[in-house]
């Protein structure tokens, strides 16, 4: 595996820093943190995101243009630095 941080979607998501697999993340974070490496940089929509998480409709409740969620926990670790251990 490369050095640096190394992101492997195809398959099962296996993510690496500096060549050594690290242990795998809950599954609400393996999917934000798939569909994000999957986009390369590119911006990820909302609805992309809940349907991803919740499958297609059947997300949280929508109030006018904002799903009723409150910092879901897979998509706030995503935004961290660094790669939280699962339990």
């Amino acid at each position: 595996m490369p050095s640096g941080l190394w992101i492997g979607i195809l398959g099962p998501l296996v993510v690496a820093g500096d060549g050594v697999e690290l242990p795998a993340l809950p599954p609400g974070q393996r999917v934000v943190l798939g569909l994000l490496a999957q986009a390369a940089g590119a911006p990820v929509q909302r609805d992309t995101i809940v349907d991803a998480l919740w499958g297609y409709g059947t997300s949280p409740q929508f109030h006018g243009d904002r799903a009723d969620i409150h910092q879901p926990a897979a998509v706030t670790a995503a935004r961290r630095p660094g790669i939280p251990a699962g339990d």
